[in-house]
């Protein structure tokens, strides 16, 4: 898992800056896979289009940043426009020089590794990003997942009251059961096809929550494909904790730390001051002759200036440590919270498909065994199917919670679910 999705965030961000405009998704009326959804996904948002350009930007400042001071034209006239000799023009001295600055201490340099700096750490915010964005395809999946089951559990339920409903007919034509049965059983199927159609509103409300990932609020797949039923095992804690350390939101601050660095690099390469030197032709107005003219100019005390730019940067290369730390312990908290959710999950899928949902099944079928002998009446039977239909459900949503629950823990890992098993979405979900 964790090598499949490697492969994949390794080519993100790659991918995202070479398309140029929005990728189409997946092909019309084929069932969509997670892989499928995510690779749309990666392709289709904008807000990783966006990203993708502003670390364009963020790489252009390299060129800037290894530039060399320019050479500076400039012209002087002196001794013009005064009092007595010097009045007028006649008497003028007129300058044409080039001035050029040496930076001294490796300024260029530094100026580059914090452009670096500033392009890697840009790179770190994308890999979040892209992180944050297949985190939230696989949740959406999920839920599509799950929502598929509902409505198949709603159809059943649907079956089921029919039949309910024609035995019950059957009884009261032959006097065995009283009107109000057949009444009773009539309501039980009209509030099954509306929890149906409920079941089918919040199909389509999924449906577009996934597609709207990569751009579409019209979504063209007939149903998503995946073992919804096979939840995995638990993991291993330890594991998921060592990995931690390896989450880009935590890599991040260590490229921040390179930022900072950088940026007391810079501070203290100017530090060491520059030479800004000048040569030029100078026209003595009086004379007619002319004369080369060179100079020199440093700054006093340049380190002192810049003490403030310094210490900032020190303090602020120490402070990140500090969130490094912070965040670390904060993201093992959460998983190891996560990874307890995970193992409940897990154990409210073993205990409902190994004890609940077989003992409802077989009181299910005496007790309509026992309806039709006369020994139960209609509200047993009801009772029992719905005991049934009910354990059902919370069987769904304790798979759905497993799985939402592994993606929390692999993108708390670095690595969201990329290899949620394919397979068709009619398998019985009380299936080992």
């Amino acid at each position: 898992m964790l090598a499949t999705f490697s492969r994949l965030a390794a080519t993100a961000a790659a991918a995202v800056a070479c398309a140029g405009a929005l990728a189409a998704p997946p092909p019309a009326a084929a069932p969509l896979t997670l892989r499928a959804a995510m690779e749309a996904a990666l392709a289709g948002q904008p807000a990783l289009q966006a990203l993708a350009r502003r670390r364009e930007a963020t790489a252009a400042g390299r060129y800037t940043a290894a530039l060399r001071p320019p050479l500076i034209l400039g012209a002087e006239v002196e001794n013009v426009f005064g009092t007595g000799e010097a009045s007028g023009t006649g008497g003028s001295e007129r300058t044409l020089a080039l001035s050029y600055v040496v930076e001294l201490g490796g300024q260029r340099q530094a100026r580059i590794e914090l452009a670096d700096a500033r392009t890697t750490l840009a790179e770190a915010g994308e890999r979040i990003a892209v992180l944050d964005l297949l985190a939230s395809v696989a949740q959406r999946y999920i839920t599509v997942a799950a929502s598929q089951t509902r409505l198949d559990l709603a159809r059943e339920a649907i079956e089921l009251t029919r039949q309910r409903l024609a035995t019950t007919e059957r009884l009261v034509q032959a006097g065995r059961s009283p009107g109000a049965e057949r009444a009773r059983a009539q309501a039980a199927l009209a509030v099954s096809r509306l929890e149906l159609e409920h079941a089918e509103h919040e199909l389509r409300a999924a449906r577009v929550t996934l597609a709207a990932t990569w751009g579409e609020l019209e979504p063209d797949f007939p149903h998503v494909t995946a073992a919804f039923a096979s939840v995995g095992d638990p993991g291993d804690l330890q594991a998921l904790l060592d990995a931690v350390v390896d989450n880009p939101d935590i890599t991040r601050f260590t490229d921040e730390g390179r930022l900072w660095q950088a940026e007391l690099a810079l501070a203290q390469a100017r530090g060491r001051g520059e030479v800004r030197m000048t040569g030029g032709v100078r026209r003595l107005g009086t004379t007619g002759d002319n004369a080369l003219v060179v100079g020199a100019a440093v700054p006093l005390f340049p380190a002192r200036r810049l003490t403030g730019e310094r210490l900032a940067a020190e303090a602020q290369a120490r402070a990140v440590d500090f969130d490094r730390e912070a965040a670390l312990l904060q993201l093992r908290t959460a998983l190891y919270g996560i990874y307890q959710e995970r193992l409940h999950a897990l154990e409210q899928v073993r205990m409902l498909r190994r004890e609940v949902i077989p003992q409802l099944e077989q009181a299910l079928t005496e007790t309509r065994a026992a309806y039709l002998r006369g020994r139960y009446g209609y509200l047993e039977w009801s009772s029992a199917q719905q005991a049934l239909l009910e354990a059902r459900a919370e069987l769904i949503n304790a798979i759905a919670h497993a799985h939402a629950t592994r993606v929390e823990l692999e993108r708390l890992a670095g690595a969201p679910l990329l290899d949620l098993p394919e397979a068709t979405l009619r398998e019985q979900t009380h299936d080992d």
